[in-house]
């Protein structure tokens, strides 16, 4: 069952978000694409919904915000 918000979102833009949840002032740095990786995906989640019950709660940059707040607490004192 596929997890997922069904919305599409470039991996230019995660990194932005990422950046700046973060404080970062690192530069982005492309390179060719690695053999087999894929261009496109959008996880569809109507099947989690359908069978579990599940629906996306909350947006991805609350999702990232607490997944950057998640590891500066499990790293603290390290």
């Amino acid at each position: 069952i596929n997890i997922g918000t069904g919305m599409e979102t470039d991996v230019n833009t995660l990194f932005g978000m990422l950046r700046e949840e973060i404080g970062s002032l690192a530069p982005e740095q492309h390179g060719p694409p690695k053999p087999g990786e894929q261009a496109r995906s959008v996880l569809d989640p109507s099947r989690a919904r359908a069978v579990l019950g599940w629906q996306p709660q909350v947006s991805l940059a609350e999702g990232l915000r607490r997944t950057v707040d998640s590891f500066r607490a499990a790293t603290a004192g390290c």
